[in-house]
């Protein structure tokens, strides 16, 4: 007779909160999330530790922030720091993970722990090469005729057919990832006719080569046009709504299989998105609210009776101690930054992000091709900083010492000049780095590594090279 409760983790790659409808989006983009959010607790003010995926999942794998996991750059994590999922299968859980991106598998070291792993972004799962070719061809004309997708449906499926074959006296632990709303934006059809309009205002050549990868605007000296970011925007919408549907599908199947009572249901992401905010693009270098602010909603087991909505700050590194007391795991081993959010004694004052100083490849590789581009701008990716949020406040610190103190209002982000404001949350910032080097942080090299032709072909698909 099973006892303890089920977990399912599900994150949302490049899902920003305010395109969320339970966070306030005009447009019903999440009617299932919204849904789960009403059977659960939905947190208003949650916030990645990282502005891009390896380092931001780490940090909801491991409950650490992104400096003392390493996961960024070219570092896989450490083998001395545990999982999830390295965690739970200790403790008797069947564990699973399907992804669709190789930046959240085996080349970072996330797949530890799973006793089922699939990388769903991989080329192909055919080995005949005729089988190959056919399939390779169905994708090609399902995607022309936009009802193809990145792997959700396949997603799916793959995890249909695990929980119809676990062991139902024993819980079980899965881990879901789905990388719709990541660049190249082309939603499916039936998204594309609901939410994006006005094709007449825009430049087809340019909005469509930003939707491809949104990086191209750092090497181009394009101004876009309201229209045509509202265009980009909506196309993001309309992805978010899909994958909406792909979670309302995976939730309702628990529920059809009764498992939906005694499951803890996780949804998430590891970073959001930039559309020009702060004239900045996709998720590089910064530490704005437009990529750092995330949705969570936790669905616990019945028996908790757990149904509300939260004004407090949390982050993606209270997701693994939340976890692991919902499921009476106390492990005093672990050293986590971050805090169950079941705790009665659960008081986060204040976030943290970091940014590492990358250049991803795909710009480094522009960089002095014919067309040429804002190099001061590119310039500006490589400064390292560190951002410490509480209430409306944003106190951002770079390595060359520059400080920034934002307020953040709904009219919009400003710059102010409180340096009482600004005194305080340094001093907490240095609380937390200090003693752990702050000048050093992230000023190590990046470790080599060898890329295979199936993890090269998925970075340049995505966007990385």
């Amino acid at each position: 007779m099973q006892t303890k409760p089920n977990v399912l983790l599900i994150s949302i790659d490049t899902c920003r909160a305010d395109f969320i409808s339970s966070y306030g989006y005009p447009k019903c983009t999440t009617p299932h999330f919204d849904r789960l959010a009403e059977d659960g607790v939905l947190f208003l003010n949650h916030f990645s530790t990282g502005v891009w995926t390896p380092p931001g999942h780490a940090s909801i794998f491991t409950g650490l922030l992104v400096h003392e996991h390493g996961v960024y750059g070219n570092r896989k994590l450490a083998t001395d720091i545990p999982t999830i999922a390295e965690i739970l299968s200790r403790d008797g859980y069947q564990t699973a993970g399907f992804v669709n991106n190789s930046q959240v598998g085996a080349f970072v070291g996330l797949e530890r722990g799973h006793e089922t792993f699939i990388e769903v972004w991989q080329v192909s799962p055919y080995k005949n090469l005729i089988d190959r070719i056919f399939r390779g061809g169905f994708r090609r004309v399902r995607d022309f005729w936009g009802i193809e997708d990145k792997g959700a449906k396949r997603t799916i499926f793959l995890f249909r057919e695990w929980l119809r074959n676990i062991d139902r006296k024993r819980p079980f632990y899965c881990f879901i990832h789905f990388i719709e709303p990541h660049n190249p934006l082309r939603p499916h059809r039936k998204y594309r006719k609901r939410f994006v309009r006005g094709t007449e205002q825009i430049r087809s050549r340019v909005v469509s080569k930003v939707a491809r990868n949104p990086l191209v605007m750092y090497l181009k000296d394009w101004e876009l046009k309201e229209a045509e970011v509202a265009y980009l925007k909506n196309l993001y919408a309309a992805e978010i709504a899909y994958t909406d549907e792909m979670v309302g599908t995976v939730v309702n199947f628990l529920r059809d299989e009764d498992f939906y009572d005694n499951t803890t249901i996780i949804v998430t992401s590891d970073h959001g998105e930039h559309f020009g905010e702060h004239g900045m693009w996709s998720h590089v270098s910064s530490l704005h609210d437009e990529v750092l602010r995330v949705p969570l909603v936790i669905k616990y087991p019945r028996e908790y009776n757990l149904r509300y909505v939260c004004n407090h700050i949390t982050q993606s590194t209270d997701v693994l101690p939340t976890i692991l007391d919902s499921v009476g795991i106390l492990d005093l081993s672990l050293d986590l930054s971050g805090m169950s959010l079941l705790s009665s004694n659960y008081d986060r004052k204040y976030f943290f992000a970091e940014w590492e100083g990358r250049i991803p490849y795909y710009i480094l590789n522009q960089v002095g091709a014919r067309d040429g581009g804002n190099i001061s701008t590119i310039e500006k990716l490589k400064e390292k900083k560190i951002v410490i949020g509480k209430e409306e406040f944003r106190y951002i610190r770079y390595e060359s010492g520059k400080e920034e103190l934002w307020k953040v209002t709904e009219e919009g982000c400003s710059l102010v000049p409180d340096k009482e404001i600004s005194g305080e949350m340094m001093k907490e910032m240095r609380n937390i780095y200090e003693t752990k080097g702050f000048e050093k942080i992230f000023l190590a090299e990046n470790a080599d590594v060898n890329l295979d032709d199936e993890v090269l072909q998925n970075l340049k698909a995505l966007g990385y090279i």
